[in-house]
């Protein structure tokens, strides 16, 4: 075999040899995507780690329970309102308007990661501008938790309630009260929620004349500005039923 024929086989056997490995690349390529394809089908989906504020909204979480607070809450509330029946008879109808405010001190926990149960005390007063007479002062204290069932929430309590007169001459009020709440959270967008609740409460007061037993039937609807600011609105419907209507005590 001459010098010319060597060269040329040896030219061709080259060739046929990057042919073979490019093939066999090919093969082990083909056969890696196979397997990864395999191992991707039996392999779970991913899950995504969800802010807690959509978490909140989507009603997968509870807004009370999940958000991490601190163990002690201090909140300040002022209320001014007006009424046309300041003595809540129909034997004087006269028209008020009262300044109202509250400050309050909250303790809560939660238990597991899924029970929350509370401590709060609080104190509040009503000044109205026309008829002092019916001016007060109180204080209440709370205690109470709440469960989760399936997608609903259910809250217990007890609460005291304490009131006396603007000077703090005279006892108007002491009221026992428990109370139970129910409601269920529907997420309606990622950052909007509506809540539907019922609640209902018995109390046991002096003067026997304030004891009586509510029920509320309402909605709160919830939209999320910013991680900072929340939006609501709130509306109900409830009916209050005194064992002896408390207008007597008045006359």
């Amino acid at each position: 075999m001459g010098q010319h024929q060597r060269t040329v086989c040896l030219a061709v056997c080259g060739l046929a040899f990057l042919i073979c490995a490019f093939l066999v690349q090919e093969v082990v390529a083909q056969e890696e995507i196979i397997i990864e394809r395999r191992i991707m089908e039996r392999a779970p989906e991913p899950v995504l780690e969800i802010p807690p504020e959509e978490r909140i909204l989507t009603g997968e979480d509870d807004l009370v329970l999940l958000r991490r607070r601190k163990f002690f809450t201090v909140s300040a509330l002022y209320n001014p309102r007006y009424t046309t029946n300041a003595f809540l008879t129909d034997l004087r109808r006269d028209g008020d308007f009262i300044h109202q405010g509250s400050a309050s001190l909250l303790a809560n926990t939660v238990i597991a990661e899924r029970y929350g149960v509370y401590a709060k005390a609080t104190g509040y007063l009503a000044r109205y501008v026309e008829n002092s007479v019916l001016d007060y002062t109180g204080l209440t204290g709370e205690l109470g938790g709440q469960i989760p069932i399936k997608s609903y929430r259910l809250a217990l309590g007890y609460r005291y309630n304490h009131v006396e007169d603007r000077d703090f001459s005279r006892t108007l009020l002491n009221q026992n009260e428990l109370f139970g709440s129910l409601w269920r959270t529907f997420g309606l967008s990622q950052t909007s929620a509506l809540t539907p609740y019922f609640t209902a409460s018995r109390i046991w007061a002096s003067p026997d004349a304030f004891t009586n037993t509510a029920l509320r039937l309402g909605a709160s609807f919830v939209q999320l500005i910013n991680p900072k600011w929340i939006l609501s609105f709130d509306a109900q419907g409830f009916g209050l039923f005194y064992d002896d209507f408390f207008e007597s005590t008045l006359n």
